[in-house]
């Protein structure tokens, strides 16, 4: 197994409309994902790979993946989309054709490689704060 330690960004619910469109009529989702991209390409040390998991789209609509895969096109990263409930199976596999986990039909589920890394057999790690959290949940008063 590889002594590499593994950084993986993750964003989350992006939203993003057709060009000019706000999200609930006053959120720039493309603002945001272009000041998320810009900040991620900016990190030292550099993740490793990018998750980026749904809500992706926010109607969904082919125009907004269309504007979406314009808005990835700085991230200096490789990544994987995770589709939300906003998200449309068939529109995220035609805006991501050659992703290695977009199969041609079928859910969208995938085991995803990170160059030599096998994270099948990955050992995580976590602090001592992470694993108090994770023991006694996530809400602190169900400790």
């Amino acid at each position: 197994m590889s002594s590499k330690q593994l950084r993986i960004a993750q964003i989350s619910d992006l939203h993003i409309k057709p060009r000019g469109q706000l999200a609930y009529g006053r959120v720039d989702t493309a603002k945001a994902l272009e000041n998320c991209v810009a900040a991620v390409n900016a990190f030292r040390p550099a993740p490793d790979f990018v998750v980026i998991s749904g809500d992706l789209a926010d109607t969904p609509v082919a125009e907004e993946y269309d504007y979406l895969l314009e808005l990835l096109a700085p991230l200096k990263l490789p990544f994987a989309g995770i589709p939300g409930n906003h998200d449309g199976r068939e529109l995220m596999r035609a805006a991501f054709p050659n992703a290695a986990y977009a199969f041609s039909s079928g859910p969208l589920n995938q085991t995803i490689a990170v160059g030599e890394l096998d994270l099948s057999r990955a050992v995580g790690f976590e602090c001592a704060r992470q694993a108090a959290w994770r023991t006694r949940g996530a809400n602190p008063a169900m400790a």
